[in-house]
Formats: C-alpha cells, sequence, structure tokens
C-alpha cells in the first residue's frame, strides 16, 4: 500500500500479505543455498568471499514497530527498513557465528570486499573496510545517515532521529530503551535534535542547496506522515493502548 492499512485492507488481508512476504523469503533461502552448493561443487567457495546485503527492507504490518503501515517510507523511519540484512562468509571461517552490532552503510561493504580481496581500488571509496572491526567487535562509525528525499534518518548507538532537512517533524528515540520506537522524544531533548540534524547536513555537505526547496512536499514512496492525519490517528491508537 506504501501507507496506514487500517481502514483499508482487512486483517486477514494483512496477515495474506505477511504469508505471501514469508514465502518470498522462503524463495529466496532456497535459491542461495542452491548457490552455496554450486560454489562448493565447483570448488570456489575455498576461495571466495560471500556476502548478502539489501537495499532497505519494508513495513508489513507488525506492530508496534512497523506504525500501523505496509510501506517503506521515509517519515516516520523504522527498524523495518532502515535495518538492513548483511551476512558474511569467509572462506577461512574468520568470525564464523559472530555477530557484529557495529552502524555501518552498504558501500562499506565495498571496502570490506576490496581489501578481503587484496585489490587497491582505482579511487579512494567513501566506504571503510569495517571487517578488522567486526572480528574485534569495535565500533566503524559513530553515525550513519539516510537521505529519502528531503528527509533524513540519523541512528547512533543511542539515537535515532527522524525530520526533515529543515527539522520539521521531528521524531527522536531512545534506541536501547525503546527498541520499536514508540516514544519520541524531541520536545524534550531540543539539544540532541539539533546535534543529529547538524551531522545530517555535515554528511550532505555542510549546506542545504536552494534548489531543495523544490521537494519539500516530494518526500518520495509515502506522504509526510507527520503532515497528514495520518499521525493524529496513530497518536490516537498510542493514547488508547
Amino acid at each position: 500500500l506504501y501507507g496506514p492499512w487500517q481502514g483499508r485492507l482487512a486483517s486477514r488481508e494483512v496477515r495474506r500479505i505477511q504469508a505471501n512476504y514469508a514465502g518470498e523469503v522462503t524463495m529466496v533461502d532456497r535459491w542461495f543455498g542452491q548457490l552455496i552448493e554450486t560454489l562448493r561443487l565447483t570448488g570456489q567457495l575455498d576461495d571466495a568471499v560471500v556476502a548478502v546485503i539489501s537495499d532497505h527492507g519494508h513495513n508489513l504490518g507488525y506492530e508496534p514497530g512497523d506504525k500501523g503501515m505496509i510501506s517503506k517510507q521515509g517519515h516516520p523511519m523504522t527498524h523495518g527498513v532502515a535495518d538492513l540484512v548483511c551476512m558474511v562468509r569467509h572462506p577461512q571461517g574468520q568470525g564464523a557465528g559472530q555477530k557484529y552490532d557495529g552502524l555501518l552503510y552498504n558501500h562499506d561493504l565495498v571496502a570490506a570486499l576490496y581489501a578481503l580481496a587484496g585489490v587497491t581500488p582505482a579511487q579512494q571509496l567513501d566506504g571503510i573496510n569495517f571487517w578488522p572491526n567486526a572480528l574485534a567487535g569495535n565500533p566503524t562509525r559513530e553515525w550513519v545517515t539516510v537521505g529519502w528525499g528531503p528527509l533524513v534518518t540519523v541512528i547512533t548507538d543511542e539515537w535515532w532521529y527522524n525530520a526533515n532537512i529543515w527539522g520539521e517533524g521531528e521524531l527522536l528515540y531512545r534506541v536501547a530503551e525503546d527498541p520499536n520506537l514508540e516514544y519520541s522524544l524531541a520536545e524534550e531533548q531540543p539539544d540532541v535534535c539539533r546535534e543529529m540534524l547538524a551531522r545530517a547536513i555535515q554528511d550532505a555537505g555542510g549546506s542545504i542547496p536552494e534548489a531543495f526547496a523544490n521537494y519539500h512536499n516530494k518526500p518520495g514512496c509515502t506522504p509526510f506522515e507527520d503532515r497528514s492525519d495520518r499521525a493524529k490517528f496513530w497518536k490516537s491508537q498510542l493514547r488508547d493502548d
């Protein structure tokens, strides 16, 4: 739907969507298994690094984390959309069975693959080789920024900030204490909001181009959720619960 499902779908239809998506995941698992087995049978698994990543996730009506939506969207940003799959298999078993909680970008994997392959890139990369940090359990980045048209999300180990680049519609959550991002502290923590927004602007080059004003009301796949009746509905749901 790319939006809230309440009032548009029956609960059984939401369950059907969830089941269909689970079926697609099972299909990917099966054919990924075929890929791994082919690499094994052809002897390539002995000297190949295999990595699985995704470009984004999707809300599927799982509550409360998906915030009443079946969509991907830039605001409110959810774990379902922004926390991506990243699995890496090293041919010598380095880090086998180990989980790494460091903040990464997809292009950090590119830098790591170059390093693991012993190849010097032809030009400087934006990505950071996170592999040594992953093995040692050390952080790679202090924060990461997600850009979605004029909408931004800045994530640290402590905070999850979401707004547009003009600081409108601010949402701020403590990640560890509020895993489903339900209780915004934006009004109570304006200094943190300013710091997080400044990080997003820094990552964008230090300033907001004037041309971005043309995108103020064009946020991408879904409306700016905080500016619609959608936000009032969600707040009423929280009060009712």
